[in-house]
């Protein structure tokens, strides 16, 4: 019965918003499209992007080893191209997990497209479904938009050098073998070929997280939505004459979509909880060498690239604080339903869904520490200590 007042209030509105959140992969599906990986496919294909991605990677560790043999023993330019090949390996780590786990990402999208469809059969819920699927969409734009500056300034920055200064000066601490950059026409093959770099390096970025986003933020919208059939179910526990059918209906229903939130978090936390170690770790490291070349070297690629990995630590953090924030938002949720005006085998019931979010699943760096911003207060609490110690060092 309450099955069929949801499904005629829903025949109130021609469409709903199912096809909203699918709309908003639209960013992630061009981006990972260019890199040669299709996350919302199950089956592992290897395209000829894909091909391309994984040489034009290969060929940026070629370079840049010889670049550190043609350098030799300069520290302060050797560790210019460490941060290519630091940037490099992170990306290489992106779209390895992309391409070897392609199916374990179709499933996360199957799931979520899944449980968006069971809340969405409630008109009720579509408003916060659709308020979700707008941050999503406002987050995925924002990255877009920082992460192409990023790239973008470095491009800007150093061609104000050359206009400048009137030398060549390369993009990119990386020489490529048989072309002499000190020539025109080495110096145009050279800055084509670190364009390409950048390029690449803001897209396959931006393709990795922004799967990432839009598998872990969706979250938030269930939760809310959770919230709003919990507070339907008390108001019919305290109806006057009470349907007895349809409040036991709406309890299953709540039991169902609780199971299906929590089954959810722990396929998207087992997923990521390896790669966030990776990703997490090299976020780190790599943000300390960009922040010392940057204000003790004055590198400018180097400034520019600071501000897109301490954004994406920031965001990896951030989602980690919310998906914490709404698993004990569902703990009290759960708790206020008013399981005294229940019979016992309906609150059994309650007290199962109590458990369980009581061991809600959070997003972890490995199994070493909970991704959240206490984490990301640590990190960059012991980012400014190593840079504290290798400033006095210098002096």
């Amino acid at each position: 019965m309450y099955q069929a007042r949801i499904s005629n209030s829903g025949a109130i509105m021609a469409q709903g918003s199912a096809e909203e959140l699918q709309k908003s992969f639209d960013i992630a599906k061009k981006t990972t499209y260019l890199v040669g990986v299709n996350p919302f496919q199950a089956d592992r294909e290897i395209t000829a992007r894909f091909i391309f991605s994984a040489l034009l990677m290969l060929a940026i560790y070629v370079f840049c080893c010889y670049t550190l043999w043609v350098l030799g023993s300069e520290w302060q330019t050797s560790l210019e191209v460490f941060q290519v090949l630091m940037l490099n390996f992170l990306g290489t780590n992106k779209i390895w997990l992309g391409f070897m786990r392609v199916h374990d990402y179709y499933l996360l999208f199957v799931s979520t497209e899944e449980i968006y469809k069971k809340f969405d059969e409630d008109i009720r819920n579509r408003p916060i479904l659709r308020k979700m699927v707008r941050i999503l969409v406002a987050m995925l734009k924002s990255m877009v938009v920082i992460y192409t500056l990023s790239g973008s300034l470095i491009f800007l920055l150093m061609t104000t050098v050359v206009l400048i200064t009137k030398e060549k000066v390369l993009l990119l601490r990386v020489y490529i073998p048989f072309v002499d950059h000190t020539t025109p026409v080495g110096y145009v093959i050279t800055t084509a070929f670190h364009m390409l770099m950048i390029a690449f390096c803001v897209n396959g970025y931006l393709a990795s997280d922004s799967v990432f986003v839009s598998t872990i933020l969706p979250i938030v919208g269930y939760t809310n939505s959770l919230r709003r059939e919990i507070d339907n179910f008390n108001a019919s526990l305290d109806e006057i004459e009470r349907n007895e059918e349809e409040i036991t209906e709406q309890l299953m229903r709540i039991v169902k979509l609780h199971q299906m939130i929590v089954e959810y978090e722990c396929q998207s936390v087992k997923f990521f909880k390896d790669s966030n170690l990776v990703q997490v770790s090299l976020q780190a490291g790599l943000l300390l060498v960009l922040v010392f070349m940057g204000l003790i070297l004055h590198y400018l690629p180097a400034m520019c690239a600071t501000l897109a990995v301490l954004f994406e630590l920031t965001l990896y953090c951030s989602l980690g604080t919310v998906i914490t924030t709404k698993n004990n938002q569902m703990m009290v949720d759960i708790y206020a339903i008013n399981w005294h005006l229940l019979p016992k085998s309906q609150r059994m019931l309650v007290v199962f869904m109590l458990h369980r979010a009581q061991n809600g699943k959070n997003l972890y760096v490995g199994n070493f520490a909970p991704m959240n911003m206490t984490t990301y207060v640590q990190i960059l609490k012991t980012v400014y200590t190593f840079l504290a110690m290798l400033i006095t060092m210098m002096h």
